[in-house]
Order: C-alpha cells, then structure tokens, then sequence
C-alpha cells in the first residue's frame, strides 16, 4: 500500500525521503533490479534535498519568531518594572507634589497589555519626562534611564516580531510548497517497487523505502 498520509508530521516526512535514498543506495550498491532508473533518483534527490533545506529555512524562521515574542514580553515586563520603580521614587521625593508630578508623567495610567498601546504608552512617557521640569523636581538617572532604554528596546521589539512573523509565514509557505512536489514523487516510486520488487507489492522490503506493503493473508491493503 502506499503512505497513510494522515497526521504525518514534517519530521515523517523528512524520514520518508531520507529513507526512499537510504534503500535505493543499498540497491544500486547491491545490483538489484529494483534499484530507482538515474532519471527518477536524480528528481527524487533533487524535491528532497529542496524540501529538506526549505524545512531548516522555516525551522530557523519559526525559532527565531519565537525569540522575538520571548523578548518582547521580557521588555514588557521590564517596562512595567521600570516605570513603577520611577512612580514609587516620586512618591517618596516629592511627597505632596507626588501624585501631580505623576499624573503629568503619564505614571498614574494602569500599564497596558495591549503591545500597540503599550508602546505608545511608553512613547508618551519618555515624551512627558523630556519635559519634566529637572530643576525643581530632579528625578535621577538610575531610575528615568531604564524608562527610555525599555523604550526604545521594545518598540523594536515589536519590529522584530512582525518581521519574524512575515519570514516565518513565507518560509512555511515555501516548505509546503516543497513538500507537495516531493510527495508527487512518492507514487511512481512506489508503483516502480511494485512491478520490480520480486514479491511485489507484497514484498517486505517496501518497508526500508518508508511504504506498507500489502498483506496477501487478508487479500487487502493492511492496516
């Protein structure tokens, strides 16, 4: 029988490929007569090899979006760390002037979730301390620093994602893409071990090439 083409990962995939070569460079080594036809091998070869090295592409892709959302959550929270840190300083300095001095720094508003708003947020909170009046109210720079340097990590932050985004999109586009012209492949191989494999397609040596082969007790493709 041919490949149960349902819930075959990727990885099942590769395996099948690297199998197919694996059994046909034994055959060839061997002189078999069921080895592949130079023709049939030198395109099996060339969708596998395409479909491998599209597969690393989308790996890499996909790892490196991961990353990017990992950092972008980790510079969210350093914000939200970062922000309070200067809010709680205020309070302690100014005292009365505290929550005034706050509500002009935007340091009163509830920390975002939302990754647009939150970075307009951000934006608008360096924009706010750049016209802080440092004269009378001198904020320090151990804590205002962290506030413009999380700033500006996570706005490119946000760039990054959706660059890795669209990368990862198109490199998983391009594997499937791959991945469908190797597996067109796979049915004349297999018709071809039918009709040279001594047991044909019954013979267990389908098995090494990644095929199931039939099961001649039970008249019917097995299971």
């Amino acid at each position: 029988m041919g490949i149960n083409k349902k819930n075959k990962t990727i990885a099942d995939w590769i395996a099948i490929g690297e199998n197919i070569l694996t059994a046909d460079n034994e055959a060839i080594a061997n002189i078999e007569t069921w080895q592949l036809v130079p023709a049939m091998r030198a395109e099996i070869e060339a969708k596998y090899s395409a479909f491998a090295d599209s597969t690393t592409k989308a790996d890499t892709s996909g790892t490196a979006y991961t990353e990017s959302v990992k950092r972008k959550r980790r510079l969210a929270k350093e914000g939200k760390k970062a922000t309070a840190k200067l809010a709680v300083y205020i309070e302690n300095a100014f005292l009365d002037e505290a929550r005034r001095i706050n509500h002009r720094l935007l340091l009163d508003i509830a920390y975002p979730n939302d990754d647009e708003v939150l970075s307009q947020h951000l934006v608008s909170i360096c924009s706010a301390l750049g016209a802080h009046d440092q004269t009378t109210y001198p904020l320090p720079a151990d804590f205002v620093d962290p506030v413009y340097a999380v700033k500006d990590e996570f706005c490119r932050a946000l760039i990054d994602v959706r660059d890795f985004f669209e990368d990862r999109c198109t490199a998983t586009q391009e594997r499937n893409r791959k991945l469908a012209e190797f597996r067109i492949l796979l049915k004349p191989i297999r018709m071809w071990l039918y009709r040279m494999l001594p047991q044909g397609r019954y013979d267990t040596r389908l098995i090494g090439y990644g095929f199931t082969p039939y099961n001649r007790r039970r008249k019917r493709r097995a299971k």
